[in-house]
C-alpha cells in the first residue's frame, strides 16, 4: 500500500487511527487477548449506530464496522464484528425499530474474525442464512485455517503495524448457507452485485449496490484521514491492487469500509485517488 501521506512513520499513524485496520489479529492462530479487546468491542454501549443512507446503517466497533440494510419486510447484515457482538447488533436492530428474528441474510465479506467473528451468533437466531465467496466459506465454516498475511511486498510501517496489535478472540465455526462467486446478484437493496475483491483474502468480497450507487468494500479498502486507501494485511498485495482498481470503475456515490469512516459523496473519485496511490 502507497503511504497515505507518502511518508512511512505518519502513514502508520494515519493506519492506526482507521480503527483496527485490515482484520486486527488475523491469522495469528491463537486469539489471545491480555486486555480482551474482543471482550469491549462486544459490549452494546461500545457500539455506536450512524446513519448512513435512509436505509443504511452504519454500526460502528472498536474493531470491524457492521452495516445494516433495511428493505420493508427484511434486514441485511453486512458483516458481523468481532465474536460477542450479536447482542449489540440486536440493540442496533431495535433502536431501528426491528427484530433479530427480521435478519433474513449475513453476507461476510471476508472470513477474518473481526468480520465473521459473531456470524455463528446471528445464524443462531434461527432466521438468517449466511454468505461467503466459496473461497472463504470453508475457512467461515472452519475446516480450514485462513492464511496469513505477506508483507513481502508492503511498506515496512505495515508489517509493524500488524505486530503490534492485539488478538482477537477466534470466530466460532459458522455454517454457509451459500457459497457466492463474483457476479451473483443477492436480493436486497433492489439487487446487490457481488465483486470479487481477492487479495486481502482469496474469497475477499465488495458489495456493489446500484440503485442507491452505493459499495460496501470489506477490507479491500479501508478509511484513513478522510480518504480511501488500499486496505492492509493482505496475502497477495498484488491481486489487492488489482482489485482496488476495479472496484475504482464501479460507478458509486457512497464507500462502506470494514474499518474507517463511509465516503459519502463522491465516492468513485476518492477510489480512483486511491488506486492511482497505491503500487
Amino acid at each position: 500500500m502507497a503511504a497515505p501521506d507518502g511518508s512511512g512513520p505518519k502513514a502508520a499513524g494515519a493506519a492506526a487511527r482507521v480503527g483496527g485496520i485490515g482484520g486486527v489479529g488475523l491469522a495469528r492462530g491463537t486469539g489471545r487477548a491480555a486486555s480482551n479487546p474482543g471482550a469491549a468491542c462486544c459490549s452494546p454501549a461500545a457500539m455506536d449506530m450512524t446513519e448512513v443512507l435512509p436505509d443504511l446503517h452504519l454500526l460502528r466497533f472498536p474493531f470491524g464496522h457492521v452495516y445494516l440494510w433495511r428493505d420493508a419486510d427484511a434486514v441485511t447484515l453486512i458483516d458481523t464484528s468481532v465474536a460477542g457482538s450479536a447482542p449489540a447488533i440486536a440493540e442496533g436492530l431495535r433502536r431501528l425499530g426491528r427484530r433479530p428474528g427480521d435478519v433474513r441474510r449475513v453476507v461476510l465479506t471476508h472470513h477474518h474474525q473481526d468480520h465473521a467473528g459473531s456470524a455463528a451468533e446471528i445464524a443462531a437466531w434461527g432466521e438468517a442464512e449466511v454468505l461467503a465467496h466459496r473461497d472463504d466459506a470453508p475457512v467461515v465454516r472452519g475446516e480450514r485455517p485462513g492464511a496469513p498475511p505477506d508483507f513481502s511486498d508492503a511498506p515496512a510501517w505495515e508489517r509493524e503495524l500488524f505486530e503490534n496489535l492485539p488478538s482477537l478472540p477466534p470466530a466460532p465455526p459458522c455454517p454457509v448457507h451459500r457459497a457466492l462467486v463474483d457476479g451473483d446478484v443477492l436480493d436486497f437493496a433492489g439487487g446487490a452485485v457481488v465483486v470479487g475483491a481477492p487479495g486481502h483474502t482469496d474469497g475477499s468480497i465488495a458489495l456493489h449496490l446500484p440503485g442507491p450507487r452505493v459499495l460496501v468494500t470489506g477490507d479491500a479498502v479501508a478509511g484513513a484521514d478522510g480518504r480511501a486507501i488500499l486496505g492492509v494485511f493482505n496475502t497477495d498485495r498484488a491481486r489487492a491492487i488489482a482489485s482496488l482498481r476495479r472496484l475504482a470503475g464501479l460507478d458509486v456515490d457512497v464507500a462502506c469500509f470494514g474499518h474507517g469512516e463511509p465516503v459519502v459523496g463522491g465516492a468513485a473519485s476518492a477510489l480512483r485517488d486511491a488506486a492511482e496511490r497505491a503500487a
